[in-house]
């Protein structure tokens, strides 16, 4: 006989509902939600059929970073990221240009590994920080990462549903000491403070290239947007992919994990980046416009570095 305490397979998609309509930042998006909570309650019969009919009711928000994963998935991404190349690459180019390779931001140290890339292009004169094909990660990483490149500056506002309870906004900003981040909750007019320890800011007086492409996403793209609003670095490539959307992991009945949409992630000129073309593509779009790399020439590299030229004229 089944223990009367132990979840049913309804059991899932009813928190799957639950944990949607609390953290999803689009509310309207919901639409009708209401409606789903029992529509099919004869149909669950199996965790199979939960799952299936509560990634049904998450495609209904028009959002496919919406979702629920199996401990295998979560499993198999672990072992991606683990086998990866690294981080971050460095080394000096002929003629004295500095490039730095960074592959991804979904690594928790990824700015700190930037620090240590800077550190060996220490007798470069200028710096090219390749981000194609980088498809984001950890935007805080981002974040931090460009105190690197500054003195002081706003960095990023990040606004975040509260479970059940509204929404939260973070105003990330540099200063010559730490890192400020500033918390409102809602409409108020009162602010939480905390501090951080800053990075180093060992881009001073070189200039800097950012090359980037139509994959450069998410945390790749709200990086260089904030060094171009604080005009410190010259942008060259191909429209960036769009994606100022950030997701979070909830957990659900036997073992399943539900990612949704909570919030969105802006530079400080407010420029939304977009949901990654579901409904909105507003990617950075670079001072000087380069085709995507497709073997050959690389001539974002190059121009880069006609530019970097100039810039020493």
């Amino acid at each position: 006989m089944a223990n009367r305490n132990s979840p049913a397979p309804i059991d899932l998609y009813r928190d799957v509902w639950q944990q949607t309509l609390d953290n999803i930042y689009d509310q309207d998006s919901l639409g009708d939600w209401d409606s789903w909570l029992h529509r099919f309650d004869r149909d669950i019969v199996t965790v199979d059929d939960a799952l299936h009919f509560s990634r049904m009711m998450l495609a209904s928000t028009g959002d496919h970073y919406n979702k629920l994963q199996t401990p295998g998935q979560l499993e198999d991404e672990y072992v991606q990221e683990m086998t990866a190349p690294p981080t971050v690459t460095a080394w000096v180019l002929p003629d004295g240009y500095g490039y730095m390779k960074v592959r991804t931001f979904n690594d928790p140290k990824a700015a700190e590994r930037m620090a240590q890339g800077l550190h060996t292009l220490d007798r470069a004169h200028s710096l090219i920080v390749d981000l194609r094909g980088n498809t984001g990660g950890f935007i805080e990483q981002a974040s931090l990462a460009a105190s690197l490149f500054l003195a002081t500056g706003d960095t990023m506002v990040h606004k975040m549903r509260l479970t059940g309870r509204g929404y939260k906004t973070r105003f990330h900003r540099v200063l010559r000491d730490s890192i400020e981040i500033r918390t409102r909750y809602g409409a108020s007019s009162d602010f939480e403070y905390e501090y951080s320890e800053r990075l180093p800011n060992l881009a001073a007086g070189r200039p800097v290239v950012i090359l980037v492409d139509s994959v450069t996403c998410s945390a790749a793209e709200v990086f260089p947007a904030i060094l171009v609003d604080n005009k410190r670095v010259h942008l060259i490539g191909g429209r960036t992919r769009g994606k100022g959307i950030s997701q979070a992991g909830f957990d659900t009945l036997f073992g399943y994990t539900l990612r949704i949409t909570c919030g969105r992630f802006f530079p400080p000129s407010g420029h939304f980046l977009g949901d990654d073309g579901q409904r909105i593509s507003n990617g950075v779009v670079p001072a000087l416009y380069v085709p995507d790399f497709d073997g050959g020439d690389d001539w974002h590299a190059i121009e880069a570095m006609r530019y970097l030229d100039r810039m020493a004229a």
